[in-house]
């Protein structure tokens, strides 16, 4: 009896235990969406943030924010699922995630022009760098630098143009990814450049041919020579001259 009622109270522990960590995990999830449903009424409400959305586009939202909170209360008289707390709280989150994203990409403007230009400054000062460091790099192979920062500065004023023209409840016209994909193809040109190597010298072809003929032509008269050096040797090998000489010794004398 005695571990048999122990064993039912730690059943009992166990359920209440995990019976606590669902009520606490649900509680989270539910003040999770109601903190997001008060901050983003409060956000879209601010005249700072109003303006980068429409007017049709506000009072929806503002809507969507009453029936999700009074969804909320609802639940305070029955059993509801933390997953559908999270379901709800991610598809707020993917509603005003666009707009923010707007506001954001319109205050950065500034700083993404600021890049572009010292992009460029950096650029051009690294490119007179290389071709003093690298003499044998030529004007072909520089000028499509020059020529996509020009275009780039041209682009950076009619950006700058068209901002000030563009409705603040427009999607953004630069972004980080924008701005990533304009340097990109420069910044590839410039490594391309880092990389040509000094040309070997190229060896006079007539110079090489009469160097090689003299060579030939010695190759050959030493080889007369010795052969004929061979030749009469074998002849007076065994005839000694009027002095009762070798003549080996006096052709040798000559040819040596």
């Amino acid at each position: 009896f005695f571990f048999s009622s122990r064993r039912r109270h730690t059943r009992q522990r166990s359920v209440s235990w995990a019976r606590r960590c669902v009520q606490e995990t649900e509680a989270k999830a539910k003040n999770t969406l109601e903190g997001s449903i008060y901050t983003n009424r409060d956000w879209i409400s601010d005249n700072k943030n109003s303006k980068f959305v429409e007017p049709k586009v506000k009072e929806g939202l503002l809507a969507y924010l009453t029936e999700e909170e009074e969804w909320l209360f609802s639940t305070e008289e029955k059993a509801t699922e933390t997953a559908e707390f999270e379901k709800r709280s991610k598809e707020m989150l993917s509603k005003f995630k666009e707009i923010k994203n707007r506001k954001k990409e319109y205050e950065n403007f500034g700083g993404y022009i600021s890049d572009l230009k010292q992009f460029i400054n950096v650029t051009s000062t690294g490119l007179t760098k290389l071709q003093k460091e690298k003499t044998w790099i030529t004007l072909e192979q520089t000028d499509p630098v020059h020529l996509k920062l020009s275009e780039l500065q041209e682009w950076i004023s009619n950006k700058t143009k068209e901002r000030a023209e563009t409705p603040l409840t427009s999607d953004p016209i630069l972004t980080k990814n924008i701005v990533n994909a304009k340097t990109s193809g420069i910044k590839a040109l410039m490594k391309e450049l880092s990389k040509i190597e000094k040309p070997k010298p190229k060896e006079d072809k007539e110079k090489k041919h009469k160097t090689k003929k003299n060579k030939s032509k010695t190759e050959k008269n030493e080889t007369e020579d010795k052969e004929l050096l061979e030749e009469v040797t074998s002849e007076n090998s065994t005839s000694p001259d009027s002095n009762g000489t070798n003549s080996t010794k006096q052709l040798s004398q000559i040819y040596f």
